[in-house]
């Protein structure tokens, strides 16, 4: 039997932006067996998701949407606002997640994998387990205490920040606690040696395998592409790893045993 018998989520949200406080526009999952890399069954989710806005930004903590943000991922304020909101989107998708976990057990559940996958697993935690994370912000930077002082009451002014998000489960219950895959380390890996892709962004890999490049920053293409580009490096990786012998008989690369003796460590 295979060590991973794991589903394989791949996954991408389109943003507002790229702060640290950026609102996600769009989530995508594609959902890969693990044996036959090819899609599951019910395997795809997509939905866009109405943003917070104008006040509400500052009531919540996030940043307003980018209008540079909306002309990138072709997304318009007026299909965004049209879209549920994210806890109604989030508990849809949760369902999806948990669809393709039957056991319901954390070490069963599917792994996420993503092209920059930190950029979408940021957004997964925030919508998860807060982007707050329980934090207590302020609006402002508090006086000194002397200028407090000498202020009446009316003129110490906190205002706290609502969490927008945190909707749970908690992320490591919906995704398998470890590993998260980086696809384009994939792609680093097979090509690191070579003189094309050279940007090795997902764009400039599909078009150097000869796939061309249109449709990209949208959550739901990025995604496609991106599981495209994981099967067929899987596919490689286990045509080559069943025809290497592992076998070293204790000799390495590195001479690791002199390096190991010249440092004076006792193993």
């Amino acid at each position: 039997m295979a060590i991973n018998h794991n589903k394989y989520a791949v996954t991408d949200f389109e943003t507002g932006g790229i702060t640290q406080n950026r609102q996600p526009l769009s989530i995508a999952t594609v959902i890969l067996d693990p044996r036959k890399l090819s899609l599951c069954d019910n395997g795809i989710f997509y939905s866009l998701i109405k943003p917070y806005e104008d006040e509400d930004c500052e009531k919540y903590g996030v940043d307003p949407i980018s209008p540079d943000a909306l002309a990138k991922n072709k997304l318009s304020m007026d299909d965004l606002r049209a879209a549920n909101p994210p806890k109604k989107v989030f508990e849809e998708y949760t369902s999806f997640i948990k669809y393709h976990n039957p056991k319901a057990k954390k070490w069963d559940a599917p792994i996420f994998c993503g092209w920059n996958y930190l950029f979408d697993w940021e957004i997964m935690e925030n919508l998860t387990d807060g982007l707050l994370k329980g934090r207590h912000t302020i609006k402002d930077k508090l006086p000194a205490k002397t200028t407090i002082k000498k202020m009446v009451d009316k003129e110490v002014e906190v205002i706290p920040v609502k969490e927008p998000y945190g909707f749970g489960p908690p992320i490591e219950n919906l995704f398998r606690p470890f590993p998260q895959i980086e696809v384009s380390q994939y792609a680093f890996s097979f090509f690191e040696s070579s003189r094309e892709p050279h940007l090795l962004n997902i764009s400039s890999v599909k078009e150097y395998i000869g796939f061309k490049n249109e449709g990209m920053h949208n959550a739901i293409v990025d995604c496609l592409w991106t599981a495209e580009l994981f099967a067929r490096f899987l596919r490689l990786q286990r045509i080559f790893s069943s025809e290497i012998d592992f076998k070293t008989d204790g000799e390495t690369f590195l001479d690791i045993p002199k390096e190991i003796e010249k440092l004076n460590i006792k193993i």
